[in-house]
C-alpha cells in the first residue's frame, strides 16, 4: 500500500467536513443534518431524514428528482461542471446546499 494516498480518494465524504463547512446554504435544522457532494461521477448525501432530494442547475433546470430512503446514500450522475443547488425536502423542513463540480 502506498504510504502517502490521499485519504479523500478513499473516503470522500470526507471533503465535505474539511471543504464544506456547515456554514454553506441554508440549514433550518440543528439536529437534521443533510450534506450532499459530487464525487467521481456520483452525487453522494448523507441524511437522517427521508425525503425528496431536487437537483438544479444555476439556471433553475432541474436536473434529477429521486425519493431518499435510509440506507441509500448515492446515484451515479454524470454532471457538467458548474454549480447546483441540492434541494431535500422532509415532512415540512427544506434545506438547500450547493455542489460544485
Amino acid at each position: 500500500m502506498q504510504d502517502n494516498r490521499n485519504p479523500f480518494i478513499d473516503n470522500p465524504e470526507w471533503g465535505v467536513y474539511v471543504f464544506a463547512p456547515e456554514t454553506i446554504g441554508i440549514d433550518e435544522l440543528k439536529n437534521d443534518k443533510f450534506v450532499v457532494w459530487y464525487s467521481n461521477q456520483s452525487l453522494f448525501w448523507k441524511s437522517i431524514k427521508e425525503g425528496q432530494l431536487e437537483i438544479y442547475n444555476i439556471v433553475g433546470q432541474k436536473i434529477l428528482s429521486i425519493s431518499i430512503n435510509e440506507g441509500q446514500m448515492h446515484k451515479q450522475l454524470n454532471l457538467k461542471k458548474g454549480v447546483y443547488i441540492a434541494d431535500f425536502k422532509s415532512k415540512n423542513r427544506t434545506v438547500l446546499k450547493f455542489v460544485v463540480k
